[in-house]
């Protein structure tokens, strides 16, 4: 399976942030899935591919040329893909993927996953989708996705599958037929 992860690429201020970053890139390694992913080496980023190559796991970057510029990139991937722009990158990263997996992270990471999310909804992608609720870190946004579902702006079924596990054991639940 080739997962899709969103995460913040600045460390947070938990310090549980990058170890549970960490922990993700593991489980995905030991499971042998493909991370595909913004393809940093910068924050919770560096801590995810971190730990897929602790496991020997295969990973995939998708970033756009002017972070490649900047030198934000992760120097040891199986394949990086370059892209225009964002939106590319978001494209790009939806269509290689099987699963999508939201780590805390900050207005990029809920853009992206948005966009799983009203992909899914529209037909143009499958897969499971997880926001990671590591500490009650989406606790406001599924409340807020809830509030779509009550004011008739997002059908139940599609909010249905959203998953928030709480650790990285309840992956193993949700992306257990991948």
């Amino acid at each position: 399976m080739k997962l899709a992860v969103y995460l913040g690429s600045t460390p947070g201020s938990e310090p549980g942030f990058m170890n549970l970053a960490e922990d993700v890139g593991r489980w995905i390694g030991f499971h042998g899935h493909t991370l595909v992913y913004g393809g940093s080496d910068r924050g919770m980023m560096g801590a995810l591919a971190g730990g897929v190559h602790e496991t020997a796991g295969k990973i995939i970057g998708v970033m756009p040329s002017f972070m490649m510029d900047n030198g934000w990139d992760e120097k040891d991937l199986d394949q990086m893909i370059v892209t225009e722009d964002m939106a590319e990158r978001r494209v790009r990263m939806m269509e290689l993927s099987d699963g999508y997996l939201a780590l805390p992270g900050g207005v990029g990471t809920l853009d992206e996953i948005s966009e799983v999310m009203s992909s899914r909804k529209l037909g143009l992608v499958t897969g499971e989708i997880a926001l990671m609720n590591y500490h009650g870190f989406y606790d406001s946004f599924l409340k807020y996705l809830d509030q779509m579902v009550q004011e008739g702006f997002y059908p139940e079924t599609f909010r249905q599958l959203i998953h928030a596990p709480q650790n990285v054991r309840d992956l193993d639940k949700i992306f257990h037929c991948m």
